[in-house]
């Protein structure tokens, strides 16, 4: 036989030594992600989407990496479209308008891949202008549910 073949090491071992993807390596890879290309994915997958103006309920308060609004949808902050820092400026009841679609698994319901501040026309004007975007989002919401709900 061969001398010393049984301490050479097969091609094929390469692949089984292989780290497996952990929680921390998917989190840092999804940090490097930005809207863009978010967008470009879900314009790829033909994904219906949806676009709000929904107020923030809560903020990760661990990582300083996301937050909820309306309680039903997932923002990370990588969905930010502006250069404004989240991590520092955001806080619970601001207004953001969202572009979002449809989450199969997980807690919410939604994911937003694109983010923006909803700055409040002035033609609407104060208080009731502010009573009537929350209604016309209440009604959308509700019509969407309920969409969702026949769809089962």
């Amino acid at each position: 036989g061969i001398a010393g073949w049984h301490l050479g090491v097969p091609t094929w071992i390469d692949h089984v030594k292989q780290k497996r993807e952990t929680k921390a390596m998917r989190r840092k890879a999804a940090s490097k992600r930005n809207w863009q290309d978010e967008e470009m994915d879900v314009a790829e997958a033909d994904l219906a989407t949806r676009t709000l103006v929904g107020k923030v309920t809560m903020i990760d308060q661990v990582r300083k990496s996301f937050a909820v609004v309306d309680g039903d949808i997932y923002v990370p902050f990588t969905a930010n479209t502006s250069a404004e820092d989240w991590a520092e400026t955001l806080k619970v009841k601001d207004a953001l308008q969202l572009t979002a679609v449809l989450k199969p698994q997980g807690k919410n319901r939604w994911y937003a891949y694109r983010a923006e501040r909803y700055v409040e026309p002035s033609s609407r004007g104060g208080k009731a202008g502010a009573a009537a975007e929350e209604d016309e989002s209440a009604l959308m919401n509700s019509a969407v549910m309920e969409g969702l709900a026949r769809g089962k």
